[in-house]
């Protein structure tokens, strides 16, 4: 795919009479390419939902009307540049480098490349392998010692902590 790739700066491109990167904030920004203003649902309730870390922005060929919000490409700087055309999507990360790109992005693209604040993290598991086996062994030591009557005593203060 010709244009900006991944890893490389965000190319500059004038839009609306201004830059492009001026655009660009301390969040990621989606970077979305089409004939209209109108970006797919699922991009913008994604930009919608992680509104702290994610901003949308809208570029249209030039000579295009653009409602409030949305970029005109001045001079077809930022098509080329991006080698982008209608549904084209970049993530732009905070410091104005790529960060992915797709010609026909799918949700579940832009999610598992979606900057970590946009991700909750995995809980981590309460115990790993060897500690698990440790504690099992210790816990049937622990019962033997009892003995039968009051192992049923032992597992409850177990699992009441």
């Amino acid at each position: 795919m010709p244009g900006a790739a991944p890893g490389l700066p965000a190319p500059e491109a004038r839009v609306n009479g201004g830059h492009l990167t001026a655009s660009f904030g301390q969040v990621f920004t989606l970077l979305w390419f089409g004939e209209r203003a109108t970006v797919p649902a699922e991009i913008s309730a994604f930009a919608q939902t992680h509104a702290g870390s994610v901003q949308l922005c809208a570029i249209v060929p030039p000579g295009n009307t653009t409602p409030d919000g949305t970029l005109a490409d001045a001079d077809g700087q930022a098509y080329q540049r991006y080698g982008a055309q209608a549904g084209t999507l970049y993530v732009i990360r905070p410091d104005g480098y790529v960060l992915a790109r797709w010609r026909a992005p799918r949700p579940e693209q832009v999610r598992t490349s979606s900057p970590p604040s946009c991700n909750p993290p995995l809980p981590e598991p309460a115990m790993q392998a060897e500690e698990l086996d440790f504690a099992y062994t210790r816990l049937c030591e622990a019962m033997a010692g009892v003995g039968q009557d009051k192992a049923p005593l032992l597992l409850a203060m177990v699992c009441l902590g």
